[in-house]
């Protein structure tokens, strides 16, 4: 669904996914889009988001999530947006690695590794977990 509609906004892919799944136990699900110097940001579910903003080290926005299942009860939708800096990096944790989002990642480490380190360190193997992490390069205004 995603990857078919890849140009649309991000709620009418949590729509499009939310449809999709209706026959299923539903999903969690972050929606992260870059734009124009600014990530978008939508998730419903168990899934936990963060920027750490790299101009002020140790600074970071928690990424809101609605309570929800995409498939079964999906919440009113609403898109976040951040403005975006070469170095900012985006974590994403589903809820078998939710503390992985304790603290802000080190802009010093590469963003597999970062992933890799918050993984190990947070997975007890009692629930599917994954982490995402992203880093700006650059932005295109």
């Amino acid at each position: 669904v995603l990857g078919e509609h890849a140009g649309e906004p991000l709620e009418a892919l949590c729509r499009r996914c939310h449809q999709a799944l209706r026959r299923t136990r539903g999903a969690a699900l972050a929606l992260a889009a870059f734009d124009r110097g600014a990530l978008a940001w939508l998730a419903v579910g168990s899934v936990q988001g963060s920027l750490a903003i790299a101009a002020t080290p140790g600074a970071w926005h928690g990424l809101v999530q609605a309570a929800g299942l995409v498939g079964l009860k999906l919440p009113p939708l609403r898109v976040r947006r951040w403005p975006l800096a070469p170095g900012d990096t985006l974590v994403i944790a589903t809820d078998g690695a939710r503390a992985a989002l304790d603290a802000p990642p080190s802009p010093a480490e590469p963003p597999q590794r970062t992933a890799d380190q918050l993984l190990a360190r947070t997975f007890t193997g009692e629930d599917d977990a994954l982490v995402l992490v992203a880093r700006c390069r650059g932005v295109i205004p």
